[in-house]
Order: C-alpha cells, then structure tokens, then sequence
C-alpha cells in the first residue's frame, strides 16, 4: 500500500457517502485542512505528475489550502480540479466568495493520510483519512491530463471502518419513533461511533456510488478535441462544427475502500453556448440504491416483545423482557434500479429499549425463565418499550458495469417493534 501523510445501521436496520461533507452517501464533500500562521506564504510549488500518486494528492491538497488562505483566485482553480466536474465547480464558488483582502500566510499541518485504492489507467483512487478536527475518512479520485499532468476530480466522504457490534453492551443510536419499523445502523461518517439511518432516508450511505467524469483531459486539464462530441440537444452552427457536446465517462466506485469499479456508461452532454470553449456542468447521473433501501427489499420478519410482567411494571420491582420470534436466516434475492443483489441475512444480535435509556445491545434473546434484560423502572408513567433483532448479511451484488459479483458491506439492519407500557405503584397499607 501506498501512503503518504498532509500536514453506517439501520436502526431496525444496519448499514455504505454516501462521499467529505457531501450529506448523501456517495456525495462530494469539502476537507478542511488544518492551517497555522506564517510570516510568508509565497505559492508552493505543485508536483502533479508521475505515479507516487500519494505525494501527488499531498501536494494538490496544500496547493488548494494556500489559494483558500492566501490567495482566493478562481482563475487557479484548475491547477487543483479537473474542469467540467462537480469538485471544480464548487472550489470555484468558494473562491468567488472569499474576501479580496490579502490573507495570513499558512502552512499545512499534519492532517491528512493518502492511502492509493486503485490505479486505472489515466484514473487514480486514495482512501483518504483525516485525523484533525475530528477523524473522518474519503475517497479522491485523482485524473490524469494528456501532458501527464494530474488534477482532482471528485471528493467523497465514505463511512469510516469500524468493527461489527456484537455480543452485549450499549447499541449506537435511539430510533427517532419504536414500533414496527426498520432502522440501518453503519460506521460514523465522523468517527462517533455509528450513524443510524431510516430505511427511507435518502441521505444513507451506499455500498456503490456514481459519478460523471470527463472522458478526455486536455493539455490543460479542460479536455481535448477528442473530448468533443455530438448531440442533438446541443447547439448548433458552424462554430460547432468539431462538435457541441463533451464527453463525460459514468463511473462506478466502491464505498467502502474507494476502489474503481468499472466504466457504466458515456454521456455527450450538450456545451453551454455561452461558454462553449468551456467543459459543461456534468450530467446528472442515477445512484445505486442506499443500504435502507436494499435492507427494506429484504423483507426482515418484525421480533415480538416478550415482557413480564406482561400488562404492566411495578416501580422499585423487576421487569423482565425478552425478545420473541423467527430468528432462522432470511434468503436475500432482490433487484433494484438495474442492480441484483443476492445472498443470506442472518440475526447477530438481539436489543432491548426500555423507554428511559438507550439501547441495550444482547447477544441472545432470552426467554421467559431467563430475560434478555431485567430492569427496575424508578417512576411511574407510560413507557415505550421495544425489542430488536440486529441482522447482518453476506452479499453479492451484479449490475452495470460489474462484470463480476462485487461483495457488498450492508452494515447491521436493526428490526424494531414497541409498544406502550404502563408503570404503576403499589403502596401497602398495615391493617390493625
């Protein structure tokens, strides 16, 4: 491997940026690198060529920390981003945005650690991993020009690894409602421990996600003739007569180490006439499905909430709860957006609620004789009490572009079902 080093569950439901700030999972994201006050900051010099492609990421990094700090000029922008993708686009906003005014000068700390993820041809991946402000890890994928020259082109903030939960202990998260429900719980995108996601929620991590790249980088990163093409959405005349439209490459990543997957497609998307001797913004591009969507596919039994006493507890006096229902594995055979994902889901685990604490992770059900959980309740009240069954999943997924079934990472799928339980007292009363 090679490095070098800069200055996701369901709850009911577990779970793969979704890319650094980008909210979806696989979404393009902003590093923040950390910065200290010198007495000058002249330009440092860029070294983008090559293949130590860690030192490479290293140096384009610090070069876009001093045009931030120092020198806010979107003119360099493409020094540092391959022009026509989303990356460039928004360094571009942000350095429009920033003050005119002469900055500090800045050095780069010790922040940032590259690790190469895979190599592609004219196309490069790193695991990224940040240590300060807080440890968050992303994948960049770096392109190379015609002269050799290489440049940014996505940024993509992934969940962090981290180790499966299993046997007992405190589980991470507290669904936002308990009832019939499914939850997917997967490694911290912040390094907090897990991120819990709705099976719904759009903004979960994907095992695989998608971007648009330019096909042909130029001599000057922009793209060459050969990245020319013709549609018949774009422009017209004879200033178009080489073409009116640019060629971007559908790529497929893999979250969970940043690895280049395949080329999908080819989209000529049209030039924009008002700026044709420009790269377009990209295409819109289709994402794989979220891991709560996948886990939702599945079709996971609901557990049911073994209790005693069953109607109702009694402050200061033990309430006993289990976890009842099917624990046998669940076959998983489902397709999705193009996508076939097969494999078998089985219980890892088991949680209890109690309606005034976290989760209370198990690594077995219990029974009506020996409780999963014995808990005193200290006040009287309606309580939501809950079970789960945690799942995992060994899985392979098919699809545009995998011309091998890749093994997917589902995270723990959390399972939930509640109810309302009243807590009472009972006073007794000498009779004399």
């Amino acid at each position: 491997m090679i490095t070098g080093t800069i200055g996701m569950v369901i709850l009911g439901t577990a779970c793969a940026s979704t890319p650094v700030a980008s909210s979806e999972s696989g979404s393009p994201a902003t590093v923040r690198s950390v910065v200290t006050a010198v007495e000058s900051a002249p330009p440092p010099a860029i070294h983008a060529t090559g293949t130590d492609y860690a030192a490479i990421a290293r140096s384009l990094t610090t070069y876009r920390t001093w045009l931030l700090a120092h020198h806010p000029d979107a003119a360099l922008a493409g020094e540092v981003y391959t022009r026509g993708t989303t990356t460039y686009q928004r360094f571009v906003s942000d350095l429009d945005r920033m003050p005119r005014e002469p900055q500090p000068g800045v050095s780069v700390g010790e922040s940032l650690t590259f690790s190469v993820a895979s190599v592609h041809g004219a196309l490069v991946t790193l695991r990224v991993h940040e240590r300060a402000p807080r440890p968050r890890d992303f994948v960049m994928v770096m392109t190379r020009a015609a002269t050799g020259r290489w440049r940014i082109a996505d940024f993509t903030s992934v969940p962090r690894a981290a180790p499966a939960e299993v046997g007992d202990g405190r589980l991470g998260g507290t669904p936002p409602e308990l009832g019939v429900g499914l939850l997917v719980s997967v490694p911290g995108t912040g390094g907090n421990g897990n991120d819990t996601y709705g099976a719904d929620d759009p903004s979960a991590p994907r095992p695989l996600y998608v971007r648009a790249i330019p096909a042909e980088v130029g001599q000057d990163g922009a793209g060459g003739l050969s990245n020319l093409c013709r549609t018949p959405r774009g422009p017209t005349g004879p200033e178009y007569a080489l073409g009116n439209g640019w060629w971007f490459d559908i790529d497929l990543f893999a979250s969970a180490d940043g690895r280049f997957i395949a080329t999908i497609d080819a989209v000529c998307e049209p030039l924009d006439p008002a700026a044709r001797d420009q790269a377009p913004p990209p295409p819109p591009v289709e994402q794989p499905p979220t891991v709560g969507e996948l886990w939702r596919s599945v079709g996971l039994p609901a557990p049911a909430i073994g209790v005693s006493p069953a109607t109702r507890g009694i402050t200061g006096l033990p309430t006993w709860v289990w976890v009842n229902g099917a624990a046998t594995p669940v076959a998983v055979s489902l397709s999705l957006r193009g996508y076939s994902i097969t494999g078998t889901a089985s219980v890892v685990g088991y949680g209890v609620f109690t309606g005034d604490g976290g989760w209370i992770r198990r690594g077995r059900a219990g029974g009506p004789t020996d409780p999963a959980v014995t808990h005193v309740y200290e006040k009287t009240g309606t309580y939501r009490l809950g079970v789960a069954t945690l799942w995992s999943a060994g899985a392979v997924i098919t699809g545009p572009g995998i011309t091998s079934p890749f093994t997917l990472d589902l995270g723990t799928a959390l399972v939930t079902n509640g109810r309302d339980y009243p807590v009472i007292q009972i006073r007794s009363r000498l009779l004399g």
